[in-house]
């Protein structure tokens, strides 16, 4: 009986530890608002984030992608090195409006998409989310509290 007590509360603590780190990635989410509509992301403000992206993922859910946050506002150009599923990507200048939006298909890394002008913050999102939620040009990047690239 001291065995079975002992595997359910080793299994018992295992399934408590992956609901903690369940809990723990939707954590790392924030919700931001563009144009009105709400998206989580993950935040990417380091070099190393930055650089990594959303390489070698095969999905995502359907309203969450990656919000860049730069440190200064210069011209922005991503690739889909290592990316596995088509993504667009919407750049915004310091206000922070949208400036344009890319659709990026996987590739070898050597496509290039760029910001139409300045870009502080960029965001990727799943192919065809900003046309599905009707975003143009000019829409507002809402951020829940102010985030410094490094």
């Amino acid at each position: 009986m001291k065995h079975v007590t002992l595997i359910v509360l080793i299994f018992s603590l295992g399934l408590c530890a992956h609901c903690d780190k369940s809990a723990q990635a939707q954590d790392d989410l924030i919700r931001i608002h563009i144009g009105g509509i709400p998206l989580d992301v993950e935040v990417a403000a380091t070099p190393e984030t930055r650089n990594r992206g959303l390489m070698y993922r095969t999905s995502m859910p359907e309203n969450q992608g990656m919000l860049f946050v730069f440190p200064d506002e210069k011209q922005r150009t991503f690739w889909m090195k290592n990316c596995l599923m088509p993504i667009d990507v919407g750049f915004f200048d310091a206000r922070p409006f949208l400036l344009n939006v890319q659709q990026m298909q996987p590739d070898d890394g050597h496509g290039r998409w760029s910001s139409a002008g300045a870009a502080k913050y960029a965001v990727e999102t799943n192919k065809d989310w900003w046309e599905n939620n009707y975003i143009r040009r000019g829409a507002e990047l809402e951020l829940p509290h102010p985030i410094q690239g490094i």
